[in-house]
C-alpha cells in the first residue's frame, strides 16, 4: 500500500512523542525530514509520494498567492514554498544521477544541487542513529 507523505509526517510526531526521540531544531521541519526518510526506503513508495507533497506545497503556495492570502510566518511550520524546495533538495540528494531532472526543469537551483547529497547524508545518518536502538530492539 502506498502511504502519501503526510501520513510519515504525522507519524514522526508520534515517534517523537512516544520513543521521546530528541530534536535539535523545529519539530515540524523533522518529521518532514523523517517522512522523506522513510519513504527513501520504502521500496513500494520510493520518491514519488514525496515529490507528490512538494507539489502539493507549490500548489498550495500558489493558491495563496492568487487568494493574496498573508503567510503565517509565525506558524511552527516553514512557508510552503520552503516545504517544497526542502523536499526537492532531499529527494534529489538521495540520487542526484537519478533526480537530474528536477535541476533541468528548473525546481533546483544547480548552485544549491551540489549541497544536496551532503544534506541528505547527514539526514540519513540522524534518523539511522535515532531510529535503530527502537528497530533492533537494543
Amino acid at each position: 500500500m502506498r502511504r502519501p507523505s503526510f501520513f510519515y509526517h504525522e507519524l514522526g510526531h508520534a515517534l517523537i512523542h512516544v520513543l521521546d526521540l530528541p530534536t535539535t531544531g523545529r519539530q515540524e521541519y523533522a518529521v518532514d525530514q523523517l517522512s522523506t526518510y522513510v519513504l527513501a526506503y520504502e521500496s513500494e513508495a520510493g520518491d514519488s509520494p514525496t515529490l507528490d507533497a512538494a507539489l502539493a506545497f507549490l500548489a498550495w503556495a500558489q493558491e495563496a498567492k492568487v487568494a493574496q492570502a498573508d503567510s503565517p510566518y509565525w506558524d511552527e511550520h516553514s512557508l510552503n514554498e520552503q516545504r517544497f524546495l526542502n523536499l526537492v533538495y532531499w529527494v534529489y540528494g538521495q540520487d542526484p544521477e537519478r533526480f537530474q531532472h528536477l535541476v533541468q526543469q528548473g525546481h533546483l537551483p544547480e548552485s544549491r544541487a551540489v549541497r544536496c547529497p551532503g544534506e541528505w547524508q547527514q539526514i540519513d545518518k540522524s534518523w539511522t542513529v535515532l531510529l535503530d536502538p527502537h528497530l533492533t530492539g537494543q
